[in-house]
């Protein structure tokens, strides 16, 4: 596998104080191409696959780390995480179950899932939270950082972390999609949260692949969702005796 190639692209993402939380939601995909099939390799009740991105990567410049505070002694810029692609799969894309047989009950999570700031950028860039379970703001660095999370949906936060602070936790009581978090401090840096109602979800890797498993025999439609890229539907029909596999191509928006 190639190394990710970071494309520095466009910081849509407003956050302030004073001003009322936009939705983030990309819209449609660009004219998808998605290849649905039965896996006999494949156990019951899952769907695998991957996405990938469908013509060449635009090469963008990084963005410039601000030197007043100190990130800039760490490192002149960092690379943008809002695409990332390795030999054409795409990362940090959300798969989730729009509609279809009922889910199982399973309770959200007690662990928290942590979104930290470390060397004056988000990590990670993309976090997915069901609704109910903690999602964890932390500070590792050595500044002062600032975490405003822009809601619609739910409660909107907007806070500072020292050094050594402990971290701030929040829950989300409803489901949203592409909740936009940033540095109001380091305006480059910029965060997505998205809060599921379902346990049957899952965020590209860096190979762009992606699998849910325990799904119940029936018809099904899930969404497919990158920042930049846009929303994609799936639909799928799952067996009671062989799984799912997709390929899904994506591709740049032209404006």
């Amino acid at each position: 596998m190639k190394p990710l190639v970071a494309l520095a692209l466009g910081l849509g993402l407003t956050a302030c104080g004073s001003e009322r939380a936009r939705d983030a939601t990309p819209g449609s995909a660009p004219a998808p191409k998605i290849v649905v099939a039965p896996s006999d390799t494949l156990r019951a009740g899952t769907l695998r696959g991957y996405v990938h991105l469908i013509g060449e990567a635009p090469t963008l410049p990084p963005m410039a780390l601000g030197a007043s505070d100190g990130c800039g002694t760490l490192r002149a810029s960092a690379p943008s995480e809002r695409l990332l692609v390795a030999d054409t799969r795409i990362a940090n894309v959300l798969l989730r179950v729009k509609s279809g047989p009922a889910a199982s009950n399973d309770p959200a999570p007690s662990e928290p899932v942590v979104l930290d700031q470390r060397g004056c950028v988000f990590v990670p860039h993309v976090v997915v939270v069901r609704v109910g379970q903690p999602l964890a703001l932390r500070n590792s660095d050595e500044f002062v950082h600032n975490v405003n999370v822009r809601s619609i949906r739910n409660q909107s936060s907007n806070r500072s972390i020292a050094p050594r602070d402990p971290d701030v936790h929040l829950r989300f009581e409803r489901e949203e999609r592409s909740i936009a978090v940033r540095c109001d401090l380091h305006p480059w840096m910029q965060a997505i949260v998205h809060v599921v109602d379902t346990p049957h979800v899952a965020l590209t890797g860096s190979d762009g692949t992606f699998e849910l498993t325990g799904l119940a025999p029936g018809d099904y439609e899930f969404e497919l969702l990158h920042e930049w890229l846009g929303r994609v539907s799936l639909r799928a029909t799952i067996g009671s005796d062989h799984g799912v596999e997709a390929r899904i191509g994506l591709r740049v928006p032209t404006r």
